[in-house]
Order: structure tokens, then C-alpha cells, then sequence
């Protein structure tokens, strides 16, 4: 390939991977032109060969055309975790946990960074469990499940079984749909049962809500995780984040893995309780 073309290649592929938004042609042009002096021929030759060659998809948000990853393509959430799109092309990579979610209306389909931050989460403390011999979680729910794409997720690294809670039908649906597609739907279930109405304890409870959401149901993700249990919060804002890093402090949840990306940041907490000789929490 041109070297100069090669350039304009992976400039636009990293300002779509790291933008904010998504761009119209038009957009992605004058951004590389900030970057780079690029005929417009020559940009448009390289956007042309990106989009037959499947890495880059054009589509239609809000009335607008714009342009961005192809949604066939896999889309890595760590080293070892791919999320495949039903349809799309192999993972291609030896080793490699690989979930295959189809695209619906239910959200969860890993293009958005909440969903890669959650999963890099569950992938942080099931590998640390794995690391140092600790008991790997064993059971995990996922409160609004959406595609189920995070539940999945916990039982590909390792957990035995999970439930997915979710009041909209459609993401229930689409939630079955694709533990039967990845082979595990012996292993999870899925309701439209409250989190209120929740009466087991959990080794890891998973949550992708916006912080308002996740601040309101706080009392209810300590009450089902269990002691020494583990918590994973997505959907926050950065500029919230200390904020809600702080209100699980107060409920005996610390830290121990925080990523941002994008405007968004993602936890995973431990949480510090203990069971007394009594049966009673310290």
C-alpha cells in the first residue's frame, strides 16, 4: 500500500475509534485535515477501500449519513474477550472467549463504552480469581440485562450460572435468543422480576445503568451481593465518578479496578463484609 495512503488509513481509523460521536463524511474529512494536509481525493479513495473492505459501515442516525465501524465486525473487549456480531466474520484470534450477540433493539451489543467498561470488569476480577487460586464467582446477576451480553460474558470467563433481570419484554427476548445462540441457555435465566424482588444473594452482581439509577438502587446491590462478593457499575459519566466511588465506600464497597473511556468509567468493587461466627455481618 502508498505509505501516504497507509497514513490517512489508520488516522481514520483512530478518529473514529476514539471520537466522542459519530461523523458524517463531511466531518470525518475536516477532522483529518486537522491531523493531516489530505486531498480530497485521496480521502475519499481511502474511505472508499475501508468500506468494501468491511472495517467501516455507512449508516443513517438521526437523519444524517455518517460513517463508522462496520457492526460485522468483532469488537474486542480485552486481550482475550470478543464480542462477534450474528452474521459477522470470525474473531480470528487463538484462545479467545468469543460471544456472539445479534443485533436488536435491546442495548448491549458492545459498540457503546459502558458495555465494553462493564465486561472489562467482569474479565478484571475473573482473572484475578483465576490468578491467585481464589474461589471464582459462581453465580452473578445482571440487573436490566438488555441483550444479555454481560451475563454471557461471566458465564464464558468462568461463572456457573447467571440471571438477568429486565422489565422490557423485547431485551428478554432478545436475551434468550442469544444464551441459546452461544450455548448457554441451561445456564441462564431470565426474568422481569424486580430488583426489589430479588430474595438470593449473589457472588457478583452487574449493573450498566446511568448513575442515577445506580445511586437509587444502591442499598438494594449491597443487600444481594454477598460477603466478599464482587459489584460491577457501568453507565457513569468521568466527571461522575467520584461521586459514586464515594457513595460505595459508605456501603463497605472498595474498589478494585476503574477504567475510562471515552466520557465514560467503569468499576469493579469488592465487597468488604464478613460473615461472623453468628450468621450476622461486620
Amino acid at each position: 500500500m502508498d505509505p501516504a495512503n497507509h497514513r490517512i488509513r489508520q488516522e481514520i481509523l483512530e478518529i473514529i475509534e476514539t471520537g466522542l460521536s459519530t461523523l458524517t463524511p463531511l466531518e470525518l474529512e475536516r477532522a483529518l485535515s486537522s491531523r493531516l494536509t489530505v486531498q480530497k481525493h485521496r480521502f475519499r479513495k481511502v474511505l472508499r477501500s475501508l468500506v468494501s473492505e468491511g472495517i467501516l459501515a455507512y449508516s443513517s442516525r438521526y437523519g444524517r449519513s455518517v460513517v463508522g465501524v462496520s457492526p460485522l465486525n468483532p469488537i474486542r473487549i480485552t486481550d482475550s474477550l470478543s464480542i462477534l456480531p450474528s452474521g459477522g466474520g470470525a474473531a480470528g484470534e487463538k484462545n479467545e472467549t468469543v460471544i456472539e450477540i445479534s443485533p436488536g433493539a435491546a442495548f448491549g451489543s458492545g459498540e457503546h463504552p459502558s458495555t465494553r467498561l462493564a465486561a472489562g470488569a467482569i474479565a478484571h476480577i475473573l482473572s484475578c480469581g483465576a490468578r491467585t487460586m481464589a474461589p471464582i464467582p459462581a453465580t452473578a446477576l445482571d440487573v436490566g440485562t438488555g441483550s444479555g451480553v454481560l451475563a454471557l460474558a461471566a458465564l464464558r470467563l468462568g461463572v456457573a450460572y447467571a440471571r438477568g433481570i429486565d422489565i422490557d419484554p423485547c431485551a428478554r427476548y432478545e436475551a434468550r435468543q442469544n444464551a441459546k445462540r452461544n450455548g448457554l441457555s441451561n445456564r441462564f435465566t431470565v426474568s422481569d422480576t424486580p430488583i426489589q424482588g430479588i430474595d438470593a444473594t449473589f457472588d457478583l452482581v452487574i449493573a450498566n445503568l446511568r448513575t442515577p439509577s445506580l445511586v437509587r438502587l444502591l442499598p438494594e446491590f449491597e443487600r444481594i451481593t454477598r460477603p466478599q462478593g464482587h459489584l460491577v457499575f457501568s453507565g457513569v459519566k468521568t466527571e461522575e465518578a467520584p461521586d459514586v466511588e464515594g457513595l460505595c465506600a459508605t456501603r463497605r464497597f472498595c474498589r478494585i479496578w476503574c477504567r475510562q473511556e471515552k466520557g465514560w468509567a467503569g468499576f469493579a468493587f469488592q465487597n468488604q463484609r464478613i460473615v461472623l461466627p453468628s450468621g450476622d455481618f461486620a
